[in-house]
Protein backbone atom coordinates (compact mmCIF):
# COMPACT_ATOMS: atom_id res chain seq x y z
CA UNK A 1 0.00 0.00 0.00
CA UNK A 2 1.37 3.41 -0.92
CA UNK A 3 2.28 5.80 1.90
CA UNK A 4 -0.40 8.28 0.77
CA UNK A 5 -3.02 5.54 0.92
CA UNK A 6 -1.86 4.53 4.42
CA UNK A 7 -2.09 8.13 5.60
CA UNK A 8 -5.59 8.54 4.19
CA UNK A 9 -6.67 5.29 5.83
CA UNK A 10 -5.19 6.45 9.15
CA UNK A 11 -7.16 9.70 8.88
CA UNK A 12 -10.32 7.75 8.03
CA UNK A 13 -9.82 5.59 11.11
CA UNK A 14 -9.23 8.74 13.16
CA UNK A 15 -12.56 10.13 12.00
CA UNK A 16 -14.31 6.85 12.76
CA UNK A 17 -12.77 6.84 16.23
CA UNK A 18 -13.93 10.41 16.86
CA UNK A 19 -17.44 9.48 15.68
CA UNK A 20 -17.73 6.98 18.53
CA UNK A 21 -17.92 9.81 21.05
CA UNK A 22 -18.95 12.93 19.11
CA UNK A 23 -21.43 14.05 16.49
CA UNK A 24 -19.91 14.74 13.07
CA UNK A 25 -20.66 18.47 13.28
CA UNK A 26 -18.75 18.71 16.56
CA UNK A 27 -15.63 16.94 15.27
CA UNK A 28 -12.74 19.16 14.27
CA UNK A 29 -9.75 18.44 12.07
CA UNK A 30 -7.69 18.58 15.28
CA UNK A 31 -9.84 15.76 16.73
CA UNK A 32 -9.28 13.65 13.62
CA UNK A 33 -5.53 14.23 13.54
CA UNK A 34 -5.21 13.54 17.26
CA UNK A 35 -7.06 10.24 16.92
CA UNK A 36 -5.04 9.23 13.87
CA UNK A 37 -1.67 10.54 15.15
CA UNK A 38 -1.19 12.51 11.94
CA UNK A 39 -0.31 16.21 11.79
CA UNK A 40 -2.80 18.88 10.72
CA UNK A 41 -0.48 19.82 7.85
CA UNK A 42 -0.60 16.23 6.62
CA UNK A 43 -4.39 16.23 6.88
CA UNK A 44 -4.60 19.36 4.73
CA UNK A 45 -2.09 17.95 2.26
CA UNK A 46 -4.57 15.13 1.52
CA UNK A 47 -7.96 16.75 2.17
CA UNK A 48 -9.47 20.27 2.06
CA UNK A 49 -11.76 19.57 5.01
CA UNK A 50 -13.43 16.77 6.94
CA UNK A 51 -16.25 16.52 4.38
CA UNK A 52 -13.71 15.70 1.67
CA UNK A 53 -12.38 12.95 3.97
CA UNK A 54 -15.93 11.58 4.29
CA UNK A 55 -16.28 11.67 0.50
CA UNK A 56 -13.01 9.73 0.19
CA UNK A 57 -14.22 7.13 2.71
CA UNK A 58 -17.48 6.64 0.82
CA UNK A 59 -15.73 6.49 -2.55
CA UNK A 60 -13.04 4.08 -1.34
CA UNK A 61 -14.91 1.85 1.08
CA UNK A 62 -18.52 2.06 -0.01
CA UNK A 63 -18.35 3.02 -3.68
CA UNK A 64 -17.48 -0.52 -4.76
CA UNK A 65 -20.69 -1.78 -3.12
CA UNK A 66 -22.74 0.71 -5.10
CA UNK A 67 -20.88 0.04 -8.35
CA UNK A 68 -21.61 -3.68 -7.99
CA UNK A 69 -24.41 -4.09 -10.48
CA UNK A 70 -24.89 -7.83 -10.49
CA UNK A 71 -27.97 -8.86 -12.45
CA UNK A 72 -31.06 -8.79 -10.27
CA UNK A 73 -29.40 -6.84 -7.43
CA UNK A 74 -31.80 -4.35 -5.86
CA UNK A 75 -31.18 -1.05 -4.10
CA UNK A 76 -32.41 -2.60 -0.86
CA UNK A 77 -29.69 -5.23 -1.13
CA UNK A 78 -27.06 -2.58 -1.85
CA UNK A 79 -28.20 -0.39 1.05
CA UNK A 80 -28.29 -3.38 3.39
CA UNK A 81 -24.71 -4.21 2.44
CA UNK A 82 -23.69 -0.57 2.91
CA UNK A 83 -25.20 -0.48 6.39
CA UNK A 84 -23.48 -3.74 7.29
CA UNK A 85 -20.13 -2.31 6.16
CA UNK A 86 -20.72 0.87 8.13
CA UNK A 87 -21.59 -1.14 11.20
CA UNK A 88 -18.49 -3.31 10.85
CA UNK A 89 -16.31 -0.22 10.58
CA UNK A 90 -18.07 1.27 13.62
CA UNK A 91 -19.32 4.35 11.81
CA UNK A 92 -22.52 5.70 13.35
CA UNK A 93 -25.55 4.20 11.71
CA UNK A 94 -28.22 5.47 14.06
CA UNK A 95 -30.06 7.49 11.43
CA UNK A 96 -33.62 6.73 10.49
CA UNK A 97 -34.18 7.43 6.82
CA UNK A 98 -37.49 8.25 5.26
CA UNK A 99 -38.04 6.52 1.89
CA UNK A 100 -37.72 9.90 0.14
CA UNK A 101 -34.27 10.36 1.73
CA UNK A 102 -33.21 6.94 0.43
CA UNK A 103 -34.46 7.97 -3.01
CA UNK A 104 -32.40 11.16 -2.78
CA UNK A 105 -29.31 9.16 -1.85
CA UNK A 106 -29.92 6.82 -4.77
CA UNK A 107 -30.28 9.75 -7.19
CA UNK A 108 -27.13 11.44 -5.88
CA UNK A 109 -25.06 8.26 -6.12
CA UNK A 110 -26.38 7.50 -9.58
CA UNK A 111 -25.27 10.99 -10.58
CA UNK A 112 -21.77 10.03 -9.47
CA UNK A 113 -21.86 6.87 -11.57
CA UNK A 114 -22.52 4.37 -8.77
CA UNK A 115 -25.06 1.62 -9.22
CA UNK A 116 -26.42 3.07 -12.43
CA UNK A 117 -27.80 -0.24 -13.64
CA UNK A 118 -29.40 -1.36 -10.37
CA UNK A 119 -33.14 -1.66 -10.43
CA UNK A 120 -35.78 -2.29 -7.84
CA UNK A 121 -36.38 -0.69 -4.47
Amino acid sequence: MANSEQTKRALAEGLKTALRSQEFDQITVADITECSEVSRNTFYYHFRDKQELVDWIFHTDLGPVLRDSRPGRTWNEALTELLARLQRSRVRTDCHCHPRQISSVRTAWQGRGYGHSMGGH
